[in-house]
Order: C-alpha cells, then sequence, then structure tokens
C-alpha cells in the first residue's frame, strides 16, 4: 500500500512541531468545558525534560470554565558562590 499525503491540521502540526524540538505536553485532558459545549484541551504545561511531577486538575475558581491545574517542577539549580574581590 503507498502512502498518501495528507496536510496536518493544526493540531498535528502543533504536536510535530514540539516533538521534533524535544518538548513534551503534559496536560492529558480537557481543561474547559462550559455547560453542554464539547470539552477542549486549552490549558498547556509544555517543557524540554521529564520534569513535571504531581500534576492536578481542579475545580476551576469562581465563574470562570477553566480547570485549574497544579503541578510541581522538578529543577537542579545550580548553586552560586560568591568569591571575595579585592578593589586595589
Amino acid at each position: 500500500m503507498d502512502w498518501i499525503w495528507q496536510p496536518l491540521n493544526s493540531d498535528e502540526k502543533f504536536i510535530d512541531v514540539l516533538q521534533k524540538n524535544g518538548l513534551h505536553q503534559h496536560i492529558t485532558i480537557p481543561t474547559r468545558q462550559r455547560g453542554d459545549d464539547e470539552p477542549h484541551v486549552l490549558d498547556l504545561v509544555i517543557t524540554s525534560g521529564d520534569i513535571v511531577s504531581t500534576l492536578e486538575y481542579r475545580s476551576p475558581l469562581g465563574k470562570s470554565d477553566h480547570s485549574v491545574i497544579s503541578f510541581e517542577c522538578q529543577v537542579d539549580v545550580p548553586k552560586v558562590t560568591r568569591s571575595s574581590r579585592f578593589n586595589y
């Protein structure tokens, strides 16, 4: 069977660009829904490594229709040490 080229939709193009650049989108379920409307993933957490942990989806605040997203990032921050400089 021959491969047939089909143009990518904007979602597929976006995912393709992320993957080609070594990025990862962590949100996996819809984060916005209003009434009977179809739910959508509109809020994103994009990283260049596996640094996101304990990602939680919480209830919207106030009258918002976007879920609150809570997560922790595990990052190593180099310690900066100061050395004395003499001003002669």
